[in-house]
């Protein structure tokens, strides 16, 4: 006959021994809120940052050169968006300006490893001993050694025939994907000149900022200044806009996920 079993008295054991039972927190049910359905819900301290999928030039030379071709557009390092000068409409969420160091070949050949410090402002990168402006016009004199530079967070509408699962916020009847986007030297001055346009003539009254335009972004190659080499640059126009509710979603999604300058290096790869 098989012996019952039976648990053991921990109360009795400890008596007998001269010990206590050691307190056991009982589990606890928790009670989940009815719009947890579908959603993730969490205290502050565990929503990390989101890092969005990058938009790229291929410059013709780096790693994306070995896969695309010069001029084209790539999110994410993997997917063609347009080639050169075809058209791909975006809407800037937000641009941070700031300042970095300008890596010479020698430097970067000297230390692969090494990364181009980055200043909040033009009297930072002066202040740490950077030279930011050109000497006068006919003069000589020492080249800037930083430059500006903008990071920005924006929507990338999808190209016709294009399947990618990152095209995934609805705006517009059409699907958009987010995104970041790192720029320097040459093809930050171009972008952020016509920002500043648009945003200008926009009118005083419209809500959204940024949110509230839309861009066509092309990119051109075309033969450097030296005439020793092509250079691939982006071109900015800006086409339209949302409408102010739209403008207002879109900032309310992008809230809290400002973009920073961790990965500043690799603001261009030519």
């Amino acid at each position: 006959m098989q012996e019952k079993f039976e648990a053991p008295n921990l109360e009795a054991a400890a008596e007998v021994l001269g010990t206590s039972v050691p307190a056991v927190a009982s589990p606890t049910a928790v009670a989940m809120p009815q719009s947890a359905v579908g959603q993730r819900i969490a205290d502050p301290e565990s929503n990390g940052s989101v890092k969005l999928p990058q938009l790229k030039i291929t410059y013709g030379v780096g790693k994306l050169a070995v896969k695309f071709s010069q001029g084209d557009l790539i999110l994410d390092e993997t997917y063609r968006l347009v080639g050169k000068d075809e058209p791909l409409i975006i809407t800037f969420a937000s641009e941070v300006v700031y300042w970095k160091e300008y890596l010479t070949k020698a430097q970067k050949d000297a230390d692969p490893n090494r990364k181009p410090k980055v200043y909040a402002s033009k009297q930072a990168a002066k202040d740490a001993g950077e030279i930011v402006d050109w000497p006068p016009r006919g003069m000589d004199g020492p080249k800037p050694t930083a430059s500006k530079a903008g990071v920005f967070q924006m929507l990338i509408q999808k190209p016709e025939k294009l399947e990618c699962a990152l095209f995934c916020y609805p705006l517009g009847g059409t699907l958009w994907a987010p995104a970041r986007w790192f720029l320097d030297k040459k093809a930050f001055q171009i972008v952020d000149a016509e920002i500043l346009r648009a945003l200008r003539f926009m009118g005083p009254t419209r809500e959204g900022g940024l949110a509230a335009l839309k861009f066509e972004i092309r990119t051109k190659v075309a033969l450097a200044p030296n005439g020793q080499r092509t250079e691939c640059v982006p071109v900015a126009r800006h086409v339209g806009g949302h409408p102010e509710a739209d403008a207002l979603e879109i900032i309310k999604a992008f809230s809290g996920a400002g973009p920073t300058t961790d990965d500043a290096d690799v603001g261009e790869e030519g």
